[in-house]
Parts: structure tokens; C-alpha cells; sequence
């Protein structure tokens, strides 16, 4: 116990010495009109300007029962395990000006995980977001994100493409990554909404991602895409709406692999997606409701063979679906499905025809502790039949979070996370020693989150503030 208290002490000491942000160690559960100790005060005005400052942190530690260590190439699965404590630590920083309609948004993130293992080194990551929204009229509405990453780790889930309801962030956190992998990444994201009548509107946008690596098996790429969609009132009473929306996206992506015969060589991956569908949502009573939605539809891809080097072009079928229903008081229900093309960021260049899926629930007990739980299931498989690959990832988290001061909370939960990789043609550089075919991991954690007003009113803890557990 003496020396996981010396590990944690470690982990505040240098974290404390980071001016750098992160991903949040905890996961927030569905959101539902409930005032909880964590539900806050009465939201203010929309209308009215205003600014806040908010100052939140989470510190945590437990047992890892496979740590997979920096700088491990083991020859055979069963010498990877490595078992052992560990303490993670997040500080961030938000500040918010502005109003419903028009703000801007500034948040720095830095965390830090050590290990109770020789020869490892504590991983520190930051983030820094920016993004805003604004109004030229009335009807037209404009957003835009920004996002540069330190991430020390090397994530591999393939749940990125679920929508943000999905909240798949939350399940690519440094219990769900292998720590052989350190990359930069920037992100810019612009979209455009214009509303027409008050039952219709088309959203356009565009983003752009750069990842480069410093460490580990990953390759460096850049992506661009941008998508149109529109959506259309066809029913709406006073207790439900139904709408049909279809969209339009356009992505293009390049991944770096050099040879020792072709260090520049790069592998292009372009796809186009077209698909339609509804949504629906029904008010049950004031305080529940159901949401429903589907699309379908169809992707081509165009990329290059790994093993002809020669054009490779196919259709696949694409896409989504999603569930709410609040069913108890506080708790509510959530699962996201898609079906799309992706690739395994860091890991190869091959492009995967993946189905992913994520399932949440959460509610309060009382009005100090609440519960939530998520899991989810991705696999894929090579477009290109010549290189037979394919992958599978489970991932399940249980948390339990009871209030102990309006503004601090104990924290505890266990994260469950497994993959499996098929036999296919990985790029020079990378095998199935230096990245397992297969890979479990159990963790424990438990500790304090703290979320302070610094400056302003402070309304809640925000919804979206959920990532690492």
C-alpha cells in the first residue's frame, strides 16, 4: 500500500507541473432532466451574455491487469501481461463567453498516467479545443472546431465513425490503449446550417485531420472530407415528429508507409457514401420520450491493392441506427450502430468494412449517486480479398459516482477491453510481435472529481465531459 501511495503522490507532483489538458478519466451518464447533486443550478437566460470559467480535475488510481509497457516486443501473447497499479490524473481548464446563440468556447486538457512498473516512464498527453457558433441571420447558422492532440498513446477501438450521441469518445481512453504509440494531431471542422421553414433545414461541413507519429508503429496521414445533408418535417403533433433525412459525404485520406526501396510512398483511400432514412421521437410523459432513427445506403471505395499495388475499387453497403428511451424516472437507455469504411488509425493502411455498435444506460439512485454502464462491439474486414484481414474489439465499463460535496464526487469503476487481429498483410515495419494478435485487459480505478467555478455562473456539470475512465 506504501508504494501505491508513492505512485500516486508522483502522479499529482508531475501532473501539477503540466500546464496541458486531456481526456476526462470518467464517464457522465445519459443526460435526462434530473436535479441531482450533479444537475447544478437553474440555466440563465440563453439570451443574455455571459462568461464562465470552470477549473475541474479527476484523480484516480487502481490495478491494471495488463499494463502492455512501453518498449515491450514480446515474441509469444502470454509474455505480454504485466500486471500492476496504476495512477491517472486530469486537469481541465474551460472558459465560456457568449450566448446560446453566439459563443466561443476554450478548453485545455492535459492528463497523466504513471505505472508501478520499472523502466516505464509516466505518459503525459494534452489537448487544446476551440470552437464557437454564430448567426448571420436568422435562419443560418454557423459552427466551427478546433482541436490539436498530444496523445501518448495508441488507441485502438474503431468506434470514431458512430455519431457524437454515441458518445464513442468516451470509450477511447488510455485503459483501451496500447502504450507503444505517441502522435500529434490537429483537427479543424466547419459546418453551416440553414434553416428554410421552420419543418426543414441542409447542414453542410467540412474537416481536416493531420496525425503524425513520434513513437511507435504508427503512420503518419492526413484526411479531409465534407458531407450535405438535409432533414424534413413530414408529421408533427404536439407529442411526436416524424422526418426523413438524406446525406452526402466525400472523404480523402492519405497514409504514409515507407520502404526501405520507397520512402515516400503513400496509400490513398477515397470514398463516397450516399444514404437515407428517418427519425422519430414520441414525448411519453413530460419528463420521457423515444427517438428512433435509420438510414441506409451504399459506399464506394477507391484505394490501392497491398498486394497487387494496383487500383482497388468496390461498393459496400453502409448504414446507421439509433435508439433513446427514457424508461425510469432518471434512467434512460441509448444504443448507436454503424456500417461503414474506416481504417485502424496507427496501426495498418488497410481500409475495413466495420459494423460498430455501443449500448449505454445510466440513471441516479438517489440524488447524490448515480450509476452507468456502456459497452460496445466493433469488427471489420478488408475490402481488398487479397489480404483476408480482419479485426474484432469488445469493450464494457461499469462506474458508480456519489456525490460528496456540491462540487466534488467519488468515483469508481471497472473497464474490461479486448481485441483480436486477423491474420492480414501488415506494412513494413509492423507484425503480430511488436503489435499481439490478441490482447485483455481488466482495470479497477477509484478516486475524487472535483469541478470548481472560478469565474461567472456556474449552470452545471457539462454533459459532454466524458471520455477516459
Amino acid at each position: 500500500m506504501t508504494s501505491f501511495l508513492r505512485l500516486l503522490l508522483v502522479v499529482f507532483v508531475l501532473l501539477a507541473a503540466t500546464a496541458a489538458v486531456s481526456e476526462a478519466q470518467i464517464l457522465d451518464r445519459p443526460s435526462r432532466p434530473f436535479r441531482g447533486v450533479f444537475g447544478g443550478a437553474e440555466v440563465p437566460n440563453p439570451n443574455r451574455t455571459r462568461s464562465e470559467l470552470t477549473f475541474f480535475a479527476d484523480l484516480l488510481g487502481g490495478y491494471d491487469s495488463n499494463l502492455a509497457p512501453e518498449g515491450s516486443v514480446p515474441a509469444q501473447t502470454n509474455t505480454i501481461p504485466a500486471s500492476g497499479f496504476t495512477g491517472l490524473a486530469d486537469l481541465v481548464l474551460r472558459y465560456w463567453h457568449g450566448q446560446a446563440a453566439r459563443h466561443i468556447e476554450v478548453e485545455g486538457r492535459g492528463y497523466l498516467t504513471a505505472y508501478q512498473l520499472p523502466g516505464i516512464e509516466p505518459l503525459v498527453g494534452q489537448n487544446l479545443r476551440v470552437r464557437g457558433q454564430t448567426r448571420f441571420d436568422r435562419k443560418t447558422r454557423l459552427e466551427g472546431n478546433a482541436y490539436f492532440t498530444r496523445d501518448p498513446f495508441l488507441g485502438f477501438g474503431g468506434y470514431d465513425a458512430l455519431p457524437i450521441s454515441a458518445d464513442a469518445a468516451a470509450l477511447a481512453n488510455p485503459a483501451n490503449g496500447l502504450t507503444t504509440g505517441l502522435s500529434w494531431s490537429q483537427t479543424g471542422i466547419g459546418a453551416v446550417t440553414r434553416e428554410w421553414t421552420r419543418q426543414a433545414h441542409t447542414t453542410a461541413s467540412y474537416d481536416y485531420t493531420r496525425r503524425e507519429y513520434v513513437r511507435g508503429p504508427g503512420f503518419d496521414g492526413h484526411s479531409q472530407s465534407a458531407q450535405v445533408g438535409h432533414e424534413q418535417n413530414v408529421s408533427e403533433t404536439a407529442t411526436q415528429t416524424v422526418s426523413w433525412r438524406t446525406n452526402y459525404r466525400f472523404s480523402n485520406a492519405t497514409l504514409f508507409e515507407p520502404t526501405l526501396f520507397e520512402p515516400n510512398r503513400a496509400r490513398p483511400i477515397k470514398d463516397h457514401t450516399v444514404d437515407g432514412g428517418f427519425n422519430y421521437s414520441k414525448h411519453l410523459s413530460r419528463t420521457r420520450r423515444l427517438l428512433l432513427g435509420a438510414t441506409l445506403g451504399a459506399t464506394r471505395v477507391a484505394t490501392v491493392s497491398a498486394i497487387t499495388e494496383t487500383p482497388l475499387e468496390y461498393w459496400t453497403p453502409s448504414g446507421t441506427g439509433t435508439i433513446y428511451l427514457d424508461f425510469y424516472r432518471s434512467w434512460s437507455i441509448s444504443a448507436d450502430y454503424r456500417r461503414g469504411v474506416g481504417v485502424l488509425d496507427g496501426i495498418t493502411t488497410e481500409a475495413f468494412v466495420s459494423d460498430a455498435v455501443v449500448l449505454r444506460t445510466g440513471g441516479h439512485l438517489n440524488s447524490r449517486t448515480d450509476l452507468t454502464f456502456a459497452t460496445g462491439y466493433s469488427n471489420g474486414r478488408t475490402g481488398d480479398v487479397l489480404t483476408r484481414g480482419d479485426y474484432a474489439t469488445y469493450i464494457g465499463t461499469a462506474q458508480v459516482r456519489v456525490g460528496i460535496a456540491r462540487w466534488a464526487a467519488f468515483i469508481a469503476n471497472y473497464n474490461y477491453f479486448s481485441y483480436q487481429l486477423g491474420a492480414f498483410t501488415l506494412p513494413v515495419g509492423v507484425t503480430l510481435t511488436t503489435l499481439p494478435s490478441s490482447f485483455d485487459r481488466h482495470a479497477v480505478r477509484f478516486g475524487l472529481s472535483l469541478w470548481l467555478p472560478l469565474y461567472g455562473g456556474f449552470v452545471e456539470r457539462p454533459g459532454d465531459r466524458t471520455g477516459d475512465f
